[in-house]
């Protein structure tokens, strides 16, 4: 399935796309004290990885840890089941690496956390 995009592109010199026109269904970018607030909650390990531009506060409803997900790759914040589905998926086809990471009471116990999400 491909992502969704959104807005509005051109090639510009060197093949770079910029979106001329915003999404104007996508919430605005966080501010910098929303930035510090949301940046407490991640472990600084990852802080070099985040732009503060592209940085989303989700609804904390069960379903907080997939619709990320699907932001960054593309799709909007309501299509969360999309990722949650594809999580079963992967983790049944690769029921055997993780049952050996994990084992098989840990593996038992995301499995059923990821399923019944």
């Amino acid at each position: 399935m491909q992502p969704k995009r959104h807005g509005s592109s051109s090639n510009s010199q060197g093949g770079r796309t910029h979106n001329l026109i915003p999404d104007l269904n996508e919430e605005p970018p966080a501010s910098e004290d929303q930035f510090e607030n949301l940046s407490r909650q991640i472990p600084k390990v990852f802080h070099p990885y985040i732009l503060n531009i592209s940085l989303q506060d989700v609804e904390p409803d069960g379903n907080c840890g997939f619709r990320p997900v699907a932001l960054g790759l593309g799709l909007t914040k309501d299509d969360w089941p999309i990722i949650r589905s594809d999580l079963v998926l992967h983790l049944e086809s690769h029921q055997e690496q993780y049952r050996w990471i994990f084992g098989t009471r840990g593996y038992n116990n995301i499995y059923r956390i990821v399923r019944s999400a």
